[in-house]
């Protein structure tokens, strides 16, 4: 398997991205590495305080490692949060982004979209907004990082 090269999450989801699912201004982003060689994570964070709400919006990035390719990454994360969580853990299936996506609510108002594509798993989370709860405005930052992930 090869290794895939470490990205910096908030090169990956921007300030713009923010504004355009969360809207608001967002504070300069929390940006966090950690791990080197083959086993890293890069996070980023956005949050914004509007007169009503505080908006957030998160990115994490790293190697999925699993040689079979993002549908068994999938399941092996799956696997282990049930087995660390329970049953209720189980992800639901999310159509139309990356190559294998799941939905985990949590039932603590936060949920997170697990996303494996090609060599990655990225895990997005997203505040809900007036217009869009929090899976709609994860899937739509998804939707906006994805294509700048894989090299073309």
């Amino acid at each position: 398997a090869t290794t895939p090269d470490r990205r910096n999450a908030c090169e990956l989801l921007t300030r713009e991205d923010f504004v355009a699912v969360l809207g608001g201004e967002p504070a300069e982003p929390q940006a966090r590495a950690m791990g080197n060689g083959e086993f890293w994570a890069t996070t980023c964070n956005y949050q914004a305080d509007t007169p009503d709400e505080m908006r957030a919006a998160s990115l994490l990035l790293r190697p999925h490692h699993v040689a079979a390719g993002p549908a068994a990454a999938y399941g092996e994360y799956e696997a282990g949060l049930i087995k660390e969580l329970g049953e209720d853990a189980r992800l639901a299936a999310v159509a139309g982004v990356g190559e294998r996506a799941g939905w985990q609510a949590f039932g603590t108002g936060i949920g997170q979209l697990a996303v494996f594509d090609g060599l990655y798993q990225l895990i997005f989370t997203a505040s809900a907004t007036a217009t869009a709860d929090q899976l709609s405005n994860a899937k739509s930052l998804a939707e906006r990082v994805l294509p700048r992930l894989q090299p073309h």
